[in-house]
């Protein structure tokens, strides 16, 4: 039956997966399409701007969604999130809203740590293979009136707007997704979490494999009190936040970096090879999302540990994309493919384990305000790291140092790894 619910779950979130990943990546051409005389080195400034008004609607609804979804139940916020998705013309950020819900079910419907843990795992894993079919469509579906020019004539709709039947992918899903979850999906009772009592056995107890000592009892979650200034809640959310900036200012910088000219530093390619490049990063995350994501978990010792690794992986990584511009075109590839895995790699651990914090951190009762409360900072760094990145990127050009956006993305990474330290 977990199984079952889960994969209607899974579906319900695919729409708004897809979308993010097919516009994402094709922002800078955007950019330049709606800017045609903009000068390349100012570029930088609008990417930023139009990815902060990606992610605003998070910042303003996450908490509202969660704390209705947990007065009202999950499953009629969750198919109000589709309906909107569906229903409105601007279907840029807003469709995101009910991935707070979407986290919250799964945190109620799960009743064991594997199921836990393998819950999220598949969650990261539609990501992963959103990444993978959003830049492909990305690439094959953008500028249709150039590319396919005898099903696309220039006089249709599709020449005027060439991104239009890209973004309509995430539409149709939603038409799908719908009806599944209106009939499939179950709305749970609340406080589906057994608690564990001092009075019984060892054997009859469950272990905690997800806190730093896999062999600790656990203590009941529900009674433990919620607050937003509590370390076990503030301790996640920071983390969360840091992998939020680290992830916003790559997925930022790196198409810009990849589309600027090479005697600006950059490595020249289009909107096609962006996007099929950018697909390694998704390909490393779902292996390591169905594959490897329990096992390294719990060979670590906990979330907090995998967490650590993730970030450590960031800091290399930031620090030798910038050197790609100067390496031959023979070795270019190779050198691409690797870094973009080590960055697939760091997001898909770094993301799945501070999700687990979170639902760990509260009671059931409380994860719809905690995963609001959470997604809505994370949502304001998302908000503001595209704006202040492609600003960054701008002073880089004009001081002559264009690796300064990595630099500093390396500093936010290692400052993750010192929090992963701090934080019990």
């Amino acid at each position: 039956m977990f199984e079952r619910q889960l994969f209607v779950l899974l579906y319900a979130i695919t729409p708004e997966a897809i979308l993010e990943a097919v516009l994402i990546p094709l922002f800078p051409f955007l950019v330049k399409q709606l800017l045609p005389n903009e000068k390349e080195e100012d570029i930088g400034h609008y990417v930023g701007l139009l990815g902060s008004a990606f992610y605003l609607p998070l910042f303003l609804m996450n908490v509202v969604w969660g704390s209705l979804s947990d007065h009202h139940g999950r499953k009629p916020i969750l198919l109000s999130g589709l309906v909107v998705f569906l229903a409105t013309s601007l279907v840029i950020g807003i469709a995101q809203e009910y991935q707070t819900v979407w986290l919250c079910m799964l945190g109620d419907m799960a009743k064991t740590d594997s199921q836990r843990a393998w819950g999220y795992a598949m969650y990261g894993s539609v990501y992963g293979l959103a990444g993978i079919v959003g830049p492909l469509l990305g690439g094959l579906l953008s500028n249709p009136a150039e590319l396919y020019p005898s099903l696309f004539p220039k006089t249709s709709i599709f020449a005027r707007h060439p991104y239009l039947l890209t973004c309509s992918f995430g539409i149709i899903l939603a038409i799908g997704a719908i009806p599944s979850t209106y009939l499939l999906l179950r709305e749970l009772p609340k406080h589906t979490y057994k608690a564990v009592n001092s009075e019984e056995t060892l054997d009859n107890v469950e272990l905690d494999l997800l806190d730093d000592n896999p062999f600790e009892i656990r203590n009941s979650r529900q009674e433990r009190p919620f607050s937003f200034l509590s370390p076990n809640v503030l301790g996640p959310i920071t983390m969360y936040c840091i992998i939020a900036y680290t992830n916003m200012a790559y997925f930022t910088s790196v198409p810009l970096y990849f589309s600027t000219s090479r005697k600006n530093g950059g490595l020249e390619m289009n909107s096609r090879d962006t996007s099929f490049l950018l697909l390694t990063i998704s390909l490393a995350k779902l292996c390591v999302q169905l594959l490897f994501f329990q096992r390294i978990l719990f060979h670590l010792g906990g979330s907090r540990q995998t967490y650590r690794l993730a970030m450590a992986l960031y800091v290399p990584g930031h620090l030798l994309i910038s050197c790609l511009y100067l390496l031959p075109t023979s070795v270019l590839p190779f050198a691409n493919f690797f870094l973009m895995c080590c960055f697939g790699i760091a997001e898909s651990l770094a993301y799945l384990s501070v999700m687990l914090r979170i639902t760990e951190s509260v009671a059931p009762r409380h994860l719809g305000v905690a995963h609001g409360f959470a997604s809505t900072m994370a949502a304001l760094v998302r908000t503001i790291a595209p704006a202040l990145t492609g600003s960054i990127w701008e002073w880089g050009h004009r001081l002559g140092w264009t690796s300064l956006v990595f630099f500093i993305g390396a500093l936010t990474s290692l400052g993750g790894v010192v929090a992963s330290f701090l934080v019990s």
